[in-house]
């Protein structure tokens, strides 16, 4: 949202909409536009009024009518690239943050949103550049956890331990730098320290969801399979919606031959997610088991239709084995 250098209309209005008082915000956005229509500041906070009710449709329409007006405009191509971002169209919001980039290269926040936007796509090597530059331009020692986070899918584990001494030296009892550690341990298998970090990282952080599971990973990597599920079914008590934990879970009672429980769970993270690859591969390996092969071969063949990698092959496999 802009609010320096504003009329008094548009002072009153962003006053409101830093109140949260919305609805009196919108109208007195409306008001300014249907006296001013080429009011390109209050297109901009109108959208970013409308992207925090998640009315993205909206929003994007008042940011294209702020750029047509006033084409050097960064902060609303950097609210653009942010909703964009939100309706998981990450190739528009890459174009709209790189416009913004383009215009003002000063702005740390532009380059925050975009570090994140390629942390989404899975491009580590960018993710991890622009982190950099945000911290370049800020000095926030809160990035470096950041550029810790996009440094460890790359591989470059020795580097992020080096950035995570930093932080911790700064602050001790940095629950994310346990984290990150931990991770780091767990992908070279020294599953001692690894346990340590997470543990360190959940006293600090009960509810950290993602410490917890990669807690239940490494437990079940030393044969703690028990201890395993207790702290898979606290993720689910914490966060209904975390599917993984329930694949995982269904997983390990399907080993156990505990069959109705593991569909219970796989239903589950398909109501959730009714085109989760791993939940629909367990399922048909359920029903292989069990003779229902039709059913089976429907599930295989959606997952071979879908273009997963990690379980494209599995159901190929499977798919081949019984027909």
């Amino acid at each position: 949202m802009e609010r320096s250098h504003l009329s008094a209309p548009i002072s009153e209005a962003v006053e409101l909409h830093l109140a949260g008082k919305f609805e009196e915000a919108e109208k007195k956005y409306s008001k300014i536009l249907e006296e001013d229509p080429s009011n390109p500041v209050a297109h901009n906070n109108l959208g970013f009024l409308y992207t925090q009710r998640k009315m993205f449709g909206e929003a994007i329409c008042e940011y294209d009518k702020a750029i047509s007006i006033r084409e050097d405009y960064p902060t609303a191509y950097k609210n653009q690239g942010i909703t964009y971002m939100l309706m998981n169209s990450l190739d528009k919001a890459e174009n709209s943050f790189l416009k913004a980039a383009s215009q003002d290269e000063n702005d740390e926040s532009i380059y925050e949103n975009i570090a994140k936007l390629y942390y989404l796509k899975g491009d580590w090597y960018k993710s991890e550049a622009c982190w950099k530059k945000s911290y370049e331009l800020s000095g926030d020692n809160d990035k470096l956890i950041k550029i810790a986070q996009s440094l460890i899918p790359q591989g470059k584990l020795k580097e992020a331990s080096s950035l995570l001494d930093k932080i911790l030296e700064l602050d001790d009892e940095h629950a994310v730098a346990y984290l990150l550690f931990g991770i780091i341990n767990f992908l070279s298998d020294d599953y001692g320290t690894a346990l340590k970090c997470f543990r360190r990282a959940l006293g600090k952080e009960p509810e950290n969801t993602e410490a917890r599971h990669y807690l239940a990973m490494t437990l079940l990597k030393i044969g703690m399979t028990t201890e395993a599920k207790d702290e898979l079914q606290r993720i689910i008590l914490l966060d209904p919606l975390h599917i993984e934990s329930r694949n995982d879970l269904a997983v390990l009672e399907l080993a156990a031959n505990q069959i109705d429980l593991s569909l219970q769970h796989l239903n589950k993270a398909l109501e959730l997610d009714s085109q989760n690859a791993k939940a629909r591969y367990y399922k048909a390996l359920i029903f292989v088991q069990h003779g229902k092969r039709e059913d089976a071969i429907s599930l295989l063949k959606d997952i071979i239709d879908s273009g997963n990698l990690q379980y494209q092959d599995n159901a190929n496999q499977l798919l081949k084995s019984i027909r």
